[in-house]
């Protein structure tokens, strides 16, 4: 529920809801390994790094991916609070 309002767009009240399936996906993804590789999101999804990167890039407020070897999607400090938020980004 509190991650509801950040990945579903909503055009009115009780109507007009579209899911954002691929914010959903990178959330996953950050939740799951914290700073995964695209190599990790690409064998996950199935999907070539030039998608995943494609994707990702769209997402500026939400994770950049680091130039470095392998490439790495971190997220964004406001990331980290919703994720936190949600039970998702503590650690074990």
């Amino acid at each position: 529920m509190q991650l509801e309002r950040y990945i579903i767009d909503t055009y009115g009240f009780e109507t007009g809801r579209v899911f954002n399936n691929n914010l959903y996906c990178v959330l996953v993804e950050l939740a799951s390994f914290r700073e995964p590789t695209i190599e990790q999101i690409c064998e996950d999804y199935k999907i070539p790094p030039w998608t995943a990167e494609r994707i990702i890039s769209e997402y500026k407020q939400w994770c950049i991916i680091t130039d470095n070897s392998p490439k790495r999607v971190k997220p964004t400090d406001r990331a980290k609070q919703i994720l936190e938020l949600c039970g998702a980004w503590q650690k074990w």
